[in-house]
């Protein structure tokens, strides 16, 4: 019975032992994880920041993108409207068949040219 006595005392002081040293593994860990939560909070707020940032500059690139097609829509339109004036001018102002020839006009006399 002593031994059986003695062989449970040593259990429990091993187990104490493990106890103890498993209790300081927990505290010494508890403030690396802590400051890794930190980091992890730190790093999660620059991602917020990071992808604002982003969402603004691809909201600003959308909007001069779009205000540049329409400003290119606006010239092409200017473009086929000057070209069609041009092509109406051209049909108005064409020339027609003189009515003189230059050898009428070479003999009319000089009091005339």
């Amino acid at each position: 019975m002593a031994a059986v006595k003695k062989e449970l005392c040593e259990g429990q002081s091993e187990q104490q032992k493990e106890t103890s040293h498993l209790s300081s593994s927990l505290i010494s860990t508890l403030p690396q994880l802590q400051e890794v939560q930190q980091e992890w909070e730190q790093l999660l707020a620059q991602q917020r920041s990071l992808q604002d940032a982003f969402d603004q500059l691809q909201a600003k690139a959308k909007f001069e993108a779009d205000q540049s097609r329409q400003q290119l829509e606006d010239k092409q339109q200017d473009v086929t409207a000057q070209q069609a004036q041009i092509t109406v001018s051209q049909l108005l102002f064409k020339p027609t068949k003189p009515c003189f020839s230059v050898k009428d006009i070479q003999s009319l006399p000089v009091s005339f040219v």
